[in-house]
């Protein structure tokens, strides 16, 4: 009876009121839980928008901006990071595929209406397959280890088939020389650059996740804003490369023919055909610029149709000035060639 009297009274419609609030409360926690598949997950059609939109800008980028960094392999970087944002911020099913399909689509129609844009088939292969493998890898990994460990072999394995499509394209099309110039450095560098930006991947996964959890969804205007700056900004780049003739961070590939058919003409005026030459291509006590790989190619092929051929390419380090037909061990006479030597009209 004591405990009966002592008990506090309820008001009336209290436990009505009690009962709503907690549904309130339950409705909101449902709405705003940090799990998968539920309202803070984008639309189906405003998730492929943005795949979409993230593969078709990653081809841009990748054709017209150039990191300078002079590492063979480095241009994942600019392949790995927007897929990875797609990942983080739209976490469904095929998004790999559909920014991979898009990056590869964007890319052919890039190659045919602007043929001076810089996509290999090294390129073609790392925007295809690297979102799907990608997305492979994140789907199964189970903790941040595993996101790490998964996105790291992911890089590595787009960048090494990368490696690999690019060396049958320069074993079919190149001279034996320059192949063999570049593959020793290039099959250490593949790897390494692809690991790294696996690794780098992994770490903006997680930052975009935590982000994104934080805010409760997807704030769809912000990344729809993203993505039109990147694509403009790519675009805009692409144009005035394109207008510039092919500069912009990299020798056009105009250009570096022009320059290869002046230095081989210039060659050819003063070797007789039959004639065996070395090409010596690097900063000669600081005062010549190196050429490029297609400059190269262009200076061989044209010294190949005058009838010269060819023994070797040197590409000595800065400072070197003593070179001989001996210490090029071809034995054979020296054709210095810089791009300096051929001026842009």
């Amino acid at each position: 009876m004591r405990e009966a009297h002592n008990a506090p009274t309820q008001p009336a419609g209290q436990g009505h009121c009690t009962e709503e609030a907690a549904l309130e409360a339950t409705e909101t926690v449902l709405a705003f839980r940090r799990l998968p598949g539920v309202q803070a997950e984008p639309r189906p059609g405003a998730a492929v928008a943005l795949w979409a939109g993230i593969g078709a800008g990653t081809a841009i980028a990748g054709a017209f901006v150039n990191l300078r960094l002079g590492v063979p392999g480095h241009s994942i970087l600019i392949v790995l990071l927007p897929f990875v944002f797609g990942l983080a911020w739209a976490p469904r099913g095929r998004g790999g595929a559909v920014m991979g399909g898009s990056a590869f689509g964007t890319a052919g129609l890039l190659r045919f209406m602007a043929p001076r844009c810089d996509i290999g088939l090294g390129a073609l292969t790392s925007l295809l397959l690297t979102p799907v493998l990608l997305d492979a890898a994140l789907a199964r990994a189970r903790n941040g280890r595993g996101i790490y460990a998964m996105c790291a072999a992911a890089g590595l394995a787009s960048n090494m088939l990368a490696f690999a499509m690019r060396l049958t394209a320069k074993l079919l099309t190149s001279p034996p020389v320059l192949v063999a110039a570049w593959w020793p450095r290039a099959i250490c560098t593949y790897p390494l650059c692809g690991a790294a930006a696996g690794l780098a991947a992994a770490a903006v996964f997680f930052r975009l996740r935590r982000e994104r959890g934080a805010r409760h969804g997807v704030d769809r205007r912000t990344v729809v804003a993203g993505v039109s700056l990147l694509v403009a900004l790519a675009f805009a780049a692409g144009m005035w490369r394109a207008a510039a003739g092919g500069g912009g961070g990299r020798r056009g590939e105009g250009h570096a023919a022009e320059v290869g058919r002046r230095l081989a003409a210039l060659a050819a005026a003063r070797l007789e055909p039959g004639s065996r030459v070395v090409v010596v291509s690097g900063e000669l006590a600081g005062t010549q610029s190196a050429l490029r790989g297609a400059e190269v190619r262009a200076l061989t092929q044209g010294l190949a149709e005058a009838g010269i051929k060819v023994a070797k390419v040197v590409r000595p380090r800065a400072g070197t000035a003593d070179l001989d037909e001996q210490s090029c061990g071809a034995g054979a006479p020296l054709l210095i060639a810089a791009a300096a030597t051929a001026p842009r009209a």
